[in-house]
């Protein structure tokens, strides 16, 4: 049980964004909205690779 809690209490005071990789397009449109200095573009070049 404590497990469980100190794990709950880490991803909300340590973490400012958690995804999954089965929505990963999601997530990194998440980045580039709260972090668009650094992930600005990062959703297009996901969504057309890196050529």
């Amino acid at each position: 049980r404590w497990a469980l809690e100190q794990a709950k209490y880490n991803l909300v005071n340590e973490y400012l964004l958690v995804g999954v990789t089965e929505e990963l397009e999601d997530f990194i449109m998440m980045l580039e909205a709260a972090l668009p200095r650094f992930f600005r573009g990062a959703t297009e070049l996901y969504r057309t690779g890196i050529s």
